[in-house]
Parts: structure tokens; sequence; C-alpha cells
């Protein structure tokens, strides 16, 4: 596939996502240095009879067909943006460095999409998150504050890493009532692979295991203010 239609095919489903029954599951490994990886995956398996509505939403923003199979197991990286794309990105080096593996399969019930974001900071992680559902709203012609979301901010030091999530008003999204019941069915789970075994946390709820922290909690707690992920990490 084309990059132009990867990003809007990564797009939509961030958006499309926070409209109905999913699971979001965000992995951070992290380095005695402070780089690391960052995966997050979308398990929107609940959804696979809608995939041909979906992949039809994705041909409207590209113009281009898109593979309707069964199977789709693929990697795509974004390393080869065209610099028509390239200026609709604040940082468009870390969208380069990214890329993003797709999972269908209708036999085994599954549709999944994982982005995977190589960083030298913690700090990445909020700027590619950002850069990337700015250019969702655009796609989607929403407005930026309209949108109910999240960015979370990350900052390491010497032997603890700590989380604070930017989270969208969703009293100011006209929408939210007509999807509170399938966010209500949403999970979102955070687990944190850090260099070194973990001697404590702030997070609420959080299990430890040896040098991983994990937590999950439902997605519209979660926005809604409920539920928090946020806190501080300490590691050996």
């Amino acid at each position: 596939m084309k990059t132009r239609k990867i990003l809007s095919f990564l797009s939509i489903i961030c958006l499309f996502s926070l409209t109905s029954c999913f699971n979001i599951i965000e992995e951070i490994f992290l380095n005695k240095d402070g780089t690391g990886r960052y995966l997050l995956t979308a398990d929107i398996s609940s959804m696979l009879a809608m995939k041909d509505l979906l992949m039809g939403q994705i041909e409207g923003n590209t113009g281009k067909k898109v593979s309707k199979s069964d199977k789709i197991d693929s990697v795509i990286a974004f390393k080869d943006m065209a610099d028509s794309i390239r200026r609709r990105f604040v940082h468009p080096e870390l969208i380069e460095v990214s890329s993003m593996r797709m999972v269908v399969n209708e036999e085994t019930g599954v549709m999944k999409f994982t982005l995977e974001f190589p960083f030298k900071d913690l700090s990445e992680i909020s700027l590619l998150q950002e850069d990337l559902q700015r250019y969702g709203k655009r796609k989607a012609g929403q407005k930026i504050t309209g949108f109910f979301g999240y960015v979370p901010h990350l900052v390491k030091e010497k032997r603890s890493m700590e989380r604070t999530s930017v989270i969208s008003n969703v009293g100011e999204n006209p929408d939210y009532d007509f999807v509170k019941n399938a966010l209500s069915r949403a999970r979102i789970k955070t687990i944190y692979h850090l260099p070194g075994k973990v001697k404590s946390t702030t997070i609420p709820d959080a299990v430890i295991q040896g040098d991983q922290c994990e937590l999950e909690v439902s997605f519209n707690d979660f926005i809604t203010g409920k539920k928090s992920i946020d806190g501080k990490v300490v590691f050996k």
C-alpha cells in the first residue's frame, strides 16, 4: 500500500475506534539510556463484520482500492513519505521511523492494528500521537476541540518514569452520549517494560511483576476521569 493510504488507514482507525467497541493496548519498552520502543495496538476484532465498511471509508479518503482479503498480515514502514505528506506533520521525522502491522483474519475473528515507534526520548511519544491525531481529525473533517481522545506525556528520571495524560473534555463532544454505551465496553491496557526490577508505583491498582508494571481499566472510566492510569514507576 502507498504511504498516503496507510496513514489515512491509521488515522481513520484511531478515530473510528473511539466511537466503537474496541480495546487499546499500550506497551512501552524502556532502556536505561532513555531510548526504547512504543507499541500502540487497536484491537477492533468485534468490528470484523464491518470490515468492508471500514475499507470503503479508507478508499473514499484516498481514492485508491484497499484490499478486502479475508486474511491480511503485513507490516508497512512510513519512511518513504512523499513531500506533500511530510508537510502535513509538525514532526515528520517521527512518523518516518514508525511502522504499522495490520492483522485481519476472518477465520479466527481477529482484526487489529499495531503502531510501532522507536523513540530516542519518552517525550517523542506525545509528539507522535499529537501529529497522528491532528492528521486524523483533518481527514475525518472533525474539529480538534470536538474530539475526545488522549495524549500520554512521559518523563524518565534516573530510576523512575512518570506519566500524565492530557485528556480532551468529553463534555465538549456532542457525540459522546451517542457512543457512551459502546465506550463502556472498551478497555485500555498499559504495560511498562522497565530496565530494572520495579520497586514501587503510584499508579492506582497497577500490578507489578518483575521488571513490568501493568494496568487495565475501562476506557470510558479513563476518559471521564473516574479511573487514572497516570503515576510514577520506580525501578532498580
